[in-house]
């Protein structure tokens, strides 16, 4: 195996689950890894330059609609979002193929070496963004590969400041 380049990809696997046999539930919000990291990488910039760092309402928060005040009655709970889930397979997630094929469905993210060895496999469901999909496949490969570092080439559109953190 080379880990000198590493390449990922993903492809949509159709569930075997109806449309048609769906419920809407409220399931917590996922909050995006990067939205974080860069929060607080902001915020110790601004500690350095001797400006007042942010409170604790991060004013990237979805939830804090740019409101300062803190006076949110966000205690500690994560915002709820109304998604469709199948009944017959809960685990796999909406897809929306074009403007109007939708599917249950989900996602195989594999990533190789220029060899087509695979170095490691994620599964999601189908209505996970790349960008949120890529950590957790990115910190695997960093845990069995460390030696990496050279160069991974996405083959789908990931936000660059993310990959060049990760990197």
């Amino acid at each position: 195996m080379d880990t000198e380049a590493i390449f990922v990809d993903g492809t949509h696997i159709k569930a075997s689950a109806n449309l048609n046999k769906q419920a809407r539930k409220a399931v917590p919000k996922e909050a995006k890894r990067y939205a974080h990291e860069l929060f607080d990488e902001i915020d110790k910039d601004r500690e350095t330059h001797g400006k007042k760092s942010f409170d604790e309402n991060n004013p990237f928060d979805e939830n804090n609609n740019g409101n300062d005040s803190g006076s949110g009655d966000n205690s500690g709970e994560s915002e709820m979002v109304e998604k469709a889930v199948s009944t017959t397979d809960p685990e796999c997630g909406v897809f929306h193929k074009s403007e109007h094929k939708k599917v249950f469905a989900y996602e195989a993210r594999t990533a190789c070496d220029k060899h087509n060895f695979i170095l490691g496999v994620h599964v999601t469901p189908g209505n996970i963004h790349d960008s949120v999909a890529f950590d957790s496949l990115y910190d695997d490969i960093c845990q069995h590969y460390p030696e990496h570092t050279k160069s991974l080439q996405p083959t789908a559109p990931t936000p660059p400041l993310d990959l060049q953190k990760n990197l």
